[in-house]
């Protein structure tokens, strides 16, 4: 980050140092996304198994009374999560939140680094493509 401000504020910058700035910059965005993707999709896929495999039996609840009449959806949200797995859910949930939050602060620092980077890439694709014959 301290690199691509740097970047910012001088005029005559070697051009590639520029490109390998604002490379390491679309690196760093495409992890972030990947990794959020990741994390995201390990929840959908607990949720997923938790509602297919509902509790079958009610549990007491805080006040030690049988619960006679649970609905399905407390089945599976209410009593089917043990205390250490509701703990991973939502330490899991904050770190999705944090790195969004993060990446959505620095989007204006690093968008057109990642802009650039993509129409570079984009470029020498096509320059490869449309090579000599």
């Amino acid at each position: 980050m301290n690199q691509l401000v740097l970047l910012k504020s001088m005029a005559g910058a070697d051009v590639e140092w520029c490109k390998e700035v604002k490379g390491n910059m679309y690196d760093i965005v495409v992890e972030g996304f990947q990794l959020l993707s990741k994390w995201t999709a390990r929840i959908w896929e607990q949720c997923a198994w938790k509602f297919s495999c509902p509790c079958k039996d009610a549990v007491p609840n805080m006040l030690h009374e049988m619960v006679m009449s649970s609905s399905d959806y407390e089945k599976v949200v209410r009593y089917n999560y043990s205390s250490e797995e509701r703990k991973a859910l939502v330490e899991l949930v904050s770190y999705i939140k944090s790195v969004a939050s993060m990446m959505q602060r620095c989007d204006t620092l690093v968008a057109n680094a990642v802009w650039e980077t993509i129409h570079a890439e984009v470029q020498d694709f096509l320059c490869k493509e449309e090579g000599p014959e």
